[in-house]
């Protein structure tokens, strides 16, 4: 090997060395401004700093040796005085890191290093000086255990690097492909050739392979969580800072370690959550001061492993989110009818925080405003199979959990196909797949749903998402998924069966398509696209809107009777004029008892359209009996009623209704969305 060849890997090496020093400097300088008296930390610290020092200065990288020398008189001085360090000492410390950090990317950025290496030894100068004992030394031959160190990591003996763990990644994924084709090549020759068991053997041993290999390669790819953490809290202090605020960041990595590509894709959500918490979440030092606050607020970022989940907690002690705000907003943009806020939980509204567009703000500033940040986060997290949750309590903050598997390797899915395309869904989003003759469809103020253990929850029909043909099977079935706490049920979905495979990103090439985030490779060379769940039951919600808007204009197709039964003169009318518009014949009843002796005079009703709270008799129990009579135990009703709650749908339901409407929402067109189906 050349010389120049080994200074190339030396550095390349130094670099993949220099971040996870950096990151344990950058959250024990943080920990060392909330616990100034905490030595052990603090030395801890100052001896990767020195040894960063060091390392630098063998590889001739002299001006990053120099910034790490005044950065290490600067802390070293900081940590002697053990007092909380001025403010402008903290920005000087860490924005020395981010210079240092972005010289060993790239040798060219020495600019902004060389400032910093002034203004540092300054800094230095004007406090005691750093004693001896205070940074270890390094000892006699250090430098030669050093060189020899960096050279076994450029051989290769310690780390691999980033394209090499991608290489084996992809190693990994046409081994599972492989694995799958013999399977079926196996079940193919079984019984028919002699060989048939061996080849089963091999496929075995073959996928406790792959099974092992993707083990190892989990462990190679992960690196410490603290090398994404410790970039924030200069950011926090430089967003503070413009929108006069002050900000304490405190930060508990708890050791973690993730899946290096994992790491990569969470740093713009991070971002955009620190900013989202310090705009919007974080008050003023006058605001805080008034509500019995400390004038500094707090930003706490932590992060556990747990059953193979990252997560990630981001938490504000400001003003909380107001839920109401969110929901007037959401109603003006478009993004949910007023009628459906209403009726949402707090959780819910919370949840179109991430919609893409969304912003709480009307004037547009250089750091809100635009509606663009928390889609990203919610869009990263369907992408890496995780979750976004949000908790806020007004006057006391907001906690923002991202959980995100830990990994990004071997996947466990379930394989389906819509229509002629194939697709897969992670199987820990997956509840259950249930025969669709048992949960018949009901309409809903959000359109066609269907009861599932014990509530309401939304029909999404893939085909029509897709523009996939509906392919017809015998026992059709509802794949029964779950987005955070939001579940929904798919139909058009057929030949399910589980899988485990290796997730790709697909690039640009999913860029028009707003429900895949990653493809999945199968033995026939074709590739399942697998789905976010995320923006299913908005599109799903706007599929059903625009059928309702199109059969407005569609009139009854021959004579139809239409019994209406409501005690509100006025909306009695109403509801009858709509109907007549639409060519209907209508009888009027102002009860349930009423619309029984109706129904006795008029045999040719053939739809009845009830209101739930009405004196006598109300609608529940008028559905009740019709549902009774054995000559007309089907006649179609639908329900039109202020009340819409879950609750109220679903007991609706439980006594026989067919549709149900809430009056908020009421127009001709919604009207004949919920009847036309009974009546045409």
């Amino acid at each position: 090997m050349s010389d120049d060849e080994l200074q190339r890997r030396r550095l390349e090496a130094f670099r993949q060395i220099a971040a996870e020093r950096l990151g344990v400097i950058s959250l024990g300088w943080i920990e060392f401004e909330n616990a100034p008296e905490a030595a052990e930390r603090s030395d801890a610290m100052l001896r990767e700093l020195h040894t960063l020092k060091g390392e630098a200065g063998l590889l001739g990288l002299l001006e990053v040796a120099d910034a790490l020398h005044a950065l290490e008189e600067l802390i070293g001085s900081a940590v002697r005085a053990r007092v909380e360090p001025a403010p402008e000492v903290g920005d000087r410390v860490l924005a020395g890191l981010q210079a240092i950090g972005a010289a060993v990317v790239d040798a060219a950025a020495t600019g902004a290093l060389a400032e910093f290496t002034e203004a540092a030894t300054a800094d230095a100068a004007r406090h005691e000086p750093i004693a001896g004992a205070t940074a270890p030394t390094l000892p006699a031959g250090a430098g030669t255990e050093l060189a020899s160190g960096l050279a076994a990591v450029a051989a290769g003996a310690v780390r691999i690097s980033a394209p090499q763990l991608d290489q084996i990644r992809a190693v990994v994924s046409e081994l599972v492909v492989v694995r799958h084709r013999l399977a079926s090549l196996s079940d193919e020759v079984r019984g028919k050739l002699a060989g048939g068991a061996s080849l089963r053997d091999d496929v075995r041993r073959l996928a406790a392979m792959a099974i092992a290999l993707d083990g190892v390669v989990r462990e190679l790819r992960m690196v410490p969580i603290a090398q994404v953490l410790a970039r924030l809290p200069l950011v926090a202090r430089e967003l503070a800072r413009e929108l006069g605020k002050s900000v304490r960041v405190v930060i508990s990595d708890g050791g973690v370690e993730a899946d290096r590509v994992v790491l990569e894709e969470l740093q713009a959500p991070l971002l955009h959550l620190l900013r989202n918490a310090i705009d919007h979440g974080l008050e003023t030092a006058d605001e805080r001061r008034a509500a019995g606050k400390p004038e500094v607020g707090e930003l706490t970022i932590s992060a556990e492993v747990s059953g193979g989940v990252l997560r990630l907690r981001l938490a504000d002690d400001g003003a909380g989110i107001d839920v109401d705000l969110v929901r007037r907003r959401a109603v003006e943009q478009g993004l949910i009818e007023a009628p459906s806020a209403r009726v949402l939980s707090d959780e819910q509204v919370l949840s179109y925080l991430f919609s893409s567009g969304f912003s709480t703000r009307k004037v547009v500033t250089r750091v809100s405003g635009r509606g663009v940040g928390l889609d990203v986060v919610r869009a990263t997290a369907e992408k890496l199979g995780g979750t976004i949750h949000t908790a806020s309590v007004r006057g006391r903050g907001t906690t923002f959990t991202l959980a995100v598997p830990v990994s990004a390797l071997i996947t466990p899915l379930l394989l389906t196909e819509v229509g002629a395309a194939h697709f897969a869904l992670p199987l820990a989003d997956v509840v259950a797949l249930v025969p669709a003759a048992d949960h018949p469809a009901v309409d809903s103020i959000d359109g066609p749903a269907i009861e599932f253990r014990g509530q309401l929850i939304p029909l999404v029909p893939l085909p029509e998402l897709f523009g996939e043909p509906s392919v017809p099977v015998g026992d059709p079935r509802l794949l029964i998924a779950r987005n955070g706490d939001v579940l929904m049920a798919l139909t058009g979905t057929r030949r399910h069966r589980d899988r485990d495979a290796v997730v790709r990103s697909m690039g640009h090439v999913l860029d028009d398509n707003p429900y895949a985030v990653g493809g999945v490779d199968l033995e026939d060379g074709s590739v399942a696209l697998v789905l976010g769940l995320g923006r299913m039951v908005a599109a799903a919600r706007t599929l059903a809107a625009r059928a309702r808007h199109r059969g407005g204009d569609v009139a009854i197709a021959g004579a139809a009777t239409v019994l209406v039964v409501e005690d509100s003169a006025i909306m009695r009318d109403i509801i009858a004029e709509a109907l007549r518009a639409h060519g209907a014949t209508v009888i009027e009843a102002s009860d349930g008892i009423e619309a029984l002796a109706a129904l006795e005079a008029h045999p040719s009703i053939g739809l009845v359209v009830t209101d739930l709270e009405m004196p006598r008799m109300d609608g529940f129990e008028l559905i009740r009996r019709i549902r009774s009579q054995a000559r007309v135990p089907r006649l179609p009703a639908v329900v039109i009623s202020t009340r819409g709650s879950d609750a109220d749908k679903l007991a609706a339901v439980e006594v026989g209704a067919d549709a149900y409407l809430v009056k908020t929402d009421f127009s001709r067109d919604s009207l004949w969305s919920h009847v036309g189906r009974f009546l045409a």
